[in-house]
């Protein structure tokens, strides 16, 4: 990866990160209310999964890059 791409990756993993706040304040703030000990799981399930994704997507950025 050339130091211009690597800059632009940069920027987005920090414009991913304030995206993940944002997300993150969003599910809290949908379960907080929700009655029943199963939606504390489930937020807990929800939080991860938004990393897991962003990782699968790093991972896979230069095959998809290579595709075209």
């Amino acid at each position: 990866m050339d130091t211009a791409s690597k800059t632009k990756l940069i920027e987005a993993q920090r414009q991913w990160i304030k995206f993940k706040e944002k997300e993150t304040g969003l599910i809290d703030a949908t379960y907080k209310h929700a009655n029943g000990t199963m939606w504390r799981i489930a937020r807990a399930g929800k939080v991860p999964d938004i990393t897991r994704q962003r990782a699968i997507d790093l991972e896979t950025l230069p095959e998809t890059l290579d595709d075209f």
